[in-house]
This record gives C-alpha cells, structure tokens and sequence, in this order.
C-alpha cells in the first residue's frame, strides 16, 4: 500500500513538474516584449512628464518577475541628451502577499549609477489607487540630470531618504505622500547670484515632506553650508501641469564670512552686521520653482545695498 501511494505521489508530483516546465516555456514563448514594453514606456512617460523613455531588454525569470535592462529617458526633442539611466529595473509579484491582502502587489528595484532605488507597489483596485512606498540610497543627483531639467538649474548631491503615498490612477494624481529626504555634499545653481554666489554649496540639506490633493509641504528643513546655516519650511503646488508651481517657502538664515566674500564695502558691511546684531537672517521665497524670488524681509533694503557693492 505505501508503494502504491508513494508511486502516486512520484507520479503527481512529476506530473505538476511537468506542467509548470511546459507553462514556464510557454510564457517564454508567448512573452509579448513588445506590448508589455510599450505599456512601460507610457506608464513611465505618466509618471514623469516631458521626458522620452526608451527600454533596452526585457525578461522574465523563472518567479513571474520582470527585469529591464539600460532603461533610458531622454529629452523629446533632442535624442542626444540622457536625462537618466536605470541600468536595471525589477518588477517582482508578491504573490502570497498578494493573496493576503486581496489586492496585487509587487517589489520594485532599480539601479542608477551607484545608488538604488527600491520598494513595494500595491495596486488597490477597489479605491482605483496605487499605493507605492521606497527607500532611496546613495543616488547622486548627477546621475538623474533629469531633475535638472524639470527645476531648470544644475544640481548635485547624493540623496537618501523613505517615501510612501498614494497616486489616483485615473487622473494620475498625487492623492497622498511622505517622505524623509536627505541631500549630503552637494550645490545647487541659482536663477538669481545672492551677493556675487551663482550657486550654492552645501554640507547637507533634510527635510519632512507631507502631501495631499497635490499640495506638498515642507517641515523641519535644515541646510548646512559653508555660506550660513538655516532652518526653512513651507508648501509647493504640483497641481496646474506645471511642477511645483506655487512655492511659498519661509525661514531663517545664520551667516558665515563667506557669504560676503565679494563685498567690497568694509563699511557697508559692518553697518549691516551691526542692524542684524545676533539675530537670523529671515527670508522668503515665492513664485515657480522654475523662477523663483527671495525676499529678506526686514533687511531687504540692506541686501540691495550690499549687492551694489560688489567686487
């Protein structure tokens, strides 16, 4: 009897084995590259607007996951300008999480340059949303010029941080969001110089970010530089098809000799540490990030004549 049913065993088991060899051949077989690698290119060209996507390869593996390799977005009308490269991206099904939770979810990975990006999809069908959560890590901000593009300034940094939020997939559309962002050894280019600096270098940046219905806010911002350090928070838009548009940022900044290297007025310059005495420099910031305009407030007039006296 116990032959019999290890023989049955055997031959069940042989048989599944069987059955999902042939079913993993199929989807080899049948794989459709082409639809599915459309579908990601639109999906991408969604999610970041103004921006050409083009996927290298495409694979499944033996799990169900899907790999793409040498995924490339350049500008739409200039082929010869790579704004990022994700040397792979993997898609991987959760399938008994999937199960658990009655909804399909996934792993994401993706390499760029040196960092990585990574986290879990949820696609809630019922509330017709898709909830993404992600760590980011050791991404330099030279390997992502597209974020150049879209602010319109030259960026550097490495960027480490945790986000989660929810995206409406109807309108695409941010419903919710959160993250912890942190930029170390970096700079970013100025629209306008503040007293003869067109950028601004900087230690390190964090930052608490808390969205909804497009609007995001900004608490707790902190900027270390070798200019001044500073404390800042506010909110931006990024509703209207332009990307953070309405920005409204306040704060406080505490001066170094090195912000008024290029002042040439020794006079000018004590007159004005003497009205700011122990006190921060405040500041406020408004307009599109595109082309933004800082105000310092109470010292403005201060600012203006400090800028006529530049070397």
């Amino acid at each position: 009897m116990l032959r019999k049913v290890c023989r049955w065993l055997g031959g069940a088991i042989g048989y599944l084995l069987y059955g999902l060899t042939v079913l993993v051949i199929l989807l080899w077989l049948l794989f459709p590259r082409e639809a599915i690698r459309r579908f990601v290119e639109q999906s991408l060209h969604g999610a970041v607007p103004g921006v050409r996507w083009q996927i290298g390869a495409l694979h499944l593996d033996l799990a169900g996951g899907l790999l793409l390799e040498v995924v490339e977005g350049y500008k739409p009308d200039d082929d010869s300008t790579r704004l990022l490269r994700m040397d792979t991206l993997i898609v991987q099904p959760l399938f008994l999480s999937s199960l658990r939770s009655g909804s399909p979810m996934a792993r994401y990975s993706s390499a760029i340059g040196r960092g990585n990006l990574a986290g879990t999809v949820n696609w809630l069908s019922g509330e017709r949303k898709l909830a993404v959560t992600g760590t980011v890590e050791d991404l330099k901000l030279t390997d992502a010029p597209v974020l150049d593009h879209l602010i319109g300034r030259a960026m550097q940094g490495t960027v480490s941080g945790v986000f989660e939020g929810n995206v409406r997939l109807s309108a695409r559309e941010l419903v919710s969001f959160q993250a912890e962002m942190r930029v170390d050894e970096g700079s970013v280019g100025l629209q306008q110089p503040i007293l003869g600096h067109s950028d601004l270098p900087f230690t390190r940046v964090k930052v608490l970010l808390h969205g909804r219905d497009g609007v995001i806010s900004m608490e707790q911002g902190e900027i270390l530089s070798s200019l001044f350090d500073g404390r800042f928070a506010g909110k931006f838009s990024m509703q209207g098809g332009d990307l953070f548009n309405r920005l409204e940022v306040r704060g406080v900044l505490n001066p170094k000799n090195a912000l008024f290297k290029w002042v040439d007025n020794a006079v000018a310059l004590q007159a004005f540490r003497v009205q700011l005495k122990e006190n921060a420099l405040p500041f406020t910031i408004t307009g599109g990030l595109m082309d933004p305009g800082i105000h310092f407030e109470e010292y403005a007039m201060q600012m203006q004549t400090l800028e006529r006296e530049l070397k």
